[in-house]
C-alpha cells in the first residue's frame, strides 16, 4: 500500500486493470522558415489532430535563427493551442541557448530560459487545447526552478522530459553565468532521471520514454564550448536503462534527420544496453512527425510510422 501511495504522489496515474495499446506523436525542429513553412506546420498539426493520438511530445526548436523576443514565445504558445490533444514540450537551443547570438537578438540566454518557464510552464499541465496533468520536478524536489522537467504515466508507461539543449547544452566558455547554469541544470537532470527510473523499477512498469532536445551521442565540440558536455548524461542513461532492464525509448531532435536505431549496443558485451532505442525526429525542412505505437503486450513495445503533409 505504501508503495502504491508513493507512486500516486510522484507520478500521476491513469489506473486501469490492463494497459491498452495507444499512440502518441513525437516532433520537433519545426517551422524555421516564413509564412509558407508555418502554413505547412499548421497542416501537420491538423493531421495530428485527425490521427487523435493520446498526446504529442515536441522536443524543441520552435523556430530557426530568429529574434528571441517575448512576442515570438507568445505566438508559439498560441500555436500549441492548435493541438486538440495534449502536447508536452521540452525546450530546444533555438529558444534560449542560442539567443545571445546576433541573429537571435543578443539576449542574455538565461533570461530567455526564465521567460520560457513563465510562458510555457506556468502550470503543472501540458500544453494544447485539452491539457493533461503532469508532475514537475520543481513541485516535488529541491530543484525548485526546473518546472520544465516533467513526467507522467500513461497506460503503465512512464514518460519524462529533461531540459538538455543543443549548442553544447549552454556550456559556453565566454559566459560564466551560462556555465554555472549548465552545471546546476545538469544536477537537476540527473536527479530527475534517477528518480524516474527508480519509480519505474520499483513499480515494475513495462517501459520508459525519455525525451529531450539535444543529440547527445554525436555532438562535436567547438572552440567556444567545454568538451564532453554530454558524457555524464550518456553514462547515466546507460546505467538507468541497464538497471531497468526493459524497453527504453530515447526521443530527441537537434540534427534534423529521421533515425531509429539502438546506438548503445556494445559488441564486447552482446545485448548490453540493447533495450535502449533512439528515435531522432524529423526536422526542418521536413515538417513531419512520427506516430509511435505503444503496446506493452509486445516484446519491443514501440512501433513507428511517419506522419506528414504530402
Amino acid at each position: 500500500m505504501k508503495q502504491l501511495l508513493s507512486l500516486i504522489l510522484s507520478v500521476l496515474v491513469c489506473y486501469q486493470l490492463h494497459a491498452e495499446p495507444f499512440k502518441f506523436v513525437a516532433l520537433g525542429d519545426t517551422a524555421y522558415g516564413g509564412a509558407a513553412v508555418k502554413a505547412k506546420y499548421h497542416e501537420l498539426i491538423d493531421l495530428i489532430n485527425q490521427a487523435k493520438p493520446a498526446f504529442s511530445i515536441h522536443i524543441g526548436d520552435l523556430w530557426g535563427a530568429a529574434i528571441c523576443n517575448e512576442e515570438r514565445y507568445l505566438e508559439e504558445f498560441e500555436r500549441f493551442e492548435r493541438f486538440e490533444q495534449p502536447v508536452f514540450f521540452t525546450p530546444g537551443d533555438n529558444e534560449w541557448t542560442d539567443c545571445n547570438r546576433y541573429a537571435y537578438g543578443n539576449y542574455e540566454n538565461v533570461s530567455r530560459l526564465e521567460l520560457i518557464r513563465d510562458i510555457f510552464f506556468a502550470d503543472a499541465t501540458s500544453l494544447g487545447a485539452n491539457p493533461m496533468s503532469m508532475v514537475r520536478q520543481a513541485d516535488i524536489s529541491q530543484f525548485i526552478d526546473y518546472v520544465e522537467n516533467a513526467r507522467w504515466l500513461y497506460e503503465d508507461v512512464l514518460f519524462l522530459t529533461l531540459n538538455v539543449a543543443g549548442s553544447f547544452n549552454n556550456l559556453q566558455i565566454k559566459h560564466e553565468r551560462s556555465i554555472q547554469e549548465a552545471f546546476e541544470r545538469h544536477k537537476a537532470n540527473i536527479a530527475w532521471l534517477r528518480d524516474s527510473f527508480r519509480i519505474a523499477r520499483e513499480n515494475d512498469l513495462p517501459a520508459v520514454v525519455l525525451s529531450m532536445h539535444a543529440e547527445i551521442l554525436d555532438a562535436s565540440t567547438a572552440d567556444d564550448y567545454l568538451p564532453g558536455e554530454f558524457d555524464d548524461l550518456v553514462s547515466e542513461i546507460q546505467l538507468a536503462a541497464y538497471r531497468f532492464g526493459k524497453p527504453v525509448l530515447l526521443i530527441h531532435g537537434d540534427f534534423h534527420k529521421f533515425i531509429i536505431d539502438r546506438p548503445f549496443l556494445e559488441s564486447r558485451e552482446p545485448g548490453r544496453y540493447g533495450n535502449i532505442t533512439r528515435l531522432q525526429v524529423y526536422g526542418d525542412p521536413d515538417i513531419r512527425g512520427v506516430q509511435v505505437g505503444v503496446d506493452t503486450s509486445k516484446k519491443w513495445v514501440f512501433s513507428y510510422e511517419p506522419i506528414y503533409v504530402e
